[in-house]
């Protein structure tokens, strides 16, 4: 999830177990610690594909923490010794201290990742496979409000530090598996709308959109084609659904073989889609979208994809990472997004530019 509320949650993991040995600085080492996996982040200068390749590997184990805790614990725990002696940090037990925070708070971390259809590479290095529940969205205000409440009333109230902090603990995690609860049932819900129908579903998955858990992008993917829509699971409703063809060419066999469309391929869970066009040069080029992100309108097979270009004879001139240009996020689409979930799909689908009568095309 975003930065902000892996610190927010770190810190209340170090309120929660070394709040009682380590007082307030409990909270800054589980800060500290909570951000240590998102340093990945660096090797996204590698090149333009390194996000997809690299980011929520390693250092989102679960092997991570348990490896680096003890050895950061330890010369964080003689510094205290040497220049604060008389630091709660600095006692013979504040060791076992510093390191249970520090350990804990790194491995919250990719757990919380898990919950995101990011993916997260929790058994690195001894296995590359991303995994994901498609629970909560990179940012879910509900999910941080209820870790930040904690952590704000343990700077402020000494007695109700730990009980706070295991309350709020306990309530996040129960919002995640909600959550996650809410896109079992966007998939049960476009599945018995398909099946009224006479529709087959059988590659069928539901995604997080943003903000709010309750409002469900709907992915079908089928021989010919592939069906998006979205679902208030508060307040379901007919999907409007939105059909794309798949195009028939021997380019595209040819573009899906090409290392960058792979990478692609293997960051999205095989969840991709092509199209074609033509350039200003005539030359043929191939998209592959990440159907796992999107909204009505321009982006709804994805936010981000793969551009393959083809010379005259079939030959692949470049293949380069494309983003699919978005209208800049208000406070309007905001406020849409939520009501959506709350059941108002029309207001969502206007505020994507894509008008309920007119996001069905092909279907």
């Amino acid at each position: 999830m975003d930065t902000f509320t892996q610190i927010v949650l770190g810190a209340a993991v170090g309120q929660a177990i070394g709040y009682r040995r380590l007082g307030r600085t409990a909270l800054a080492i589980g800060a500290v610690g909570a951000t240590l996996p998102d340093l990945d982040v660096v090797g996204n200068s590698l090149g333009s594909l390194a996000e997809w390749q690299y980011h929520r590997g390693i250092t989102h184990s679960l092997f991570f923490g348990p490896v680096v805790g003890p050895l950061l614990g330890y010369p964080l725990w003689r510094a205290y010794r040497r220049w604060r002696p008389s630091s709660p940090c600095a006692q013979p037990e504040g060791l076992g201290a510093i390191v249970a925070v520090l350990i804990l708070s790194i491995v919250t971390h990719p757990l919380l990742d898990l919950f995101t259809v990011y993916g997260t590479q929790l058994l690195a290095p001894f296995w590359d496979a991303r995994f994901s529940i498609s629970g909560v969205a990179i940012i879910d205000p509900i999910y941080t409000v209820i870790v930040l409440a904690a952590v704000i009333l343990g700077l402020l109230r000494h007695r109700w530090a730990i009980p706070g902090a295991a309350v709020a603990l306990t309530l996040s995690s129960g919002f995640l598996f909600y959550a996650w609860e809410q896109n079992q049932r966007a998939e049960s819900e476009a599945r018995r709308q398909l099946a009224v129908q006479g529709q087959r579903s059988a590659d069928l998955r539901a995604y997080t959109t943003i903000f709010q858990p309750w409002l469900r992008r709907i992915v079908v993917q089928e021989e010919s084609r592939v069906r998006i829509g979205f679902v208030s699971t508060w307040q379901p409703g007919p999907i409007p659904w939105a059909c794309v063809p798949r195009p028939d060419d021997p380019l595209i066999g040819r573009a899906l073989a090409t290392p960058e469309v792979q990478i692609l391929a293997r960051f999205a869970q095989q969840q991709i889609w092509p199209h074609l066009r033509r350039d200003d040069q005539g030359r043929t080029v191939v998209r592959f979208s990440d159907l796992r992100y999107g909204v009505p309108g321009a982006t709804v097979t994805g936010w981000w994809g793969i551009d393959v270009t083809f010379d005259a004879d079939g030959w692949v001139v470049s293949a380069v990472r494309i983003a699919v240009p978005r209208p800049p996020l208000s406070w309007a689409t905001v406020v849409a997004v939520y009501r959506g979930g709350l059941g108002d799909m029309a207001g969502f689908y206007t505020a994507s530019g894509a008008p309920m009568e007119q996001g069905a095309p092909g279907c």
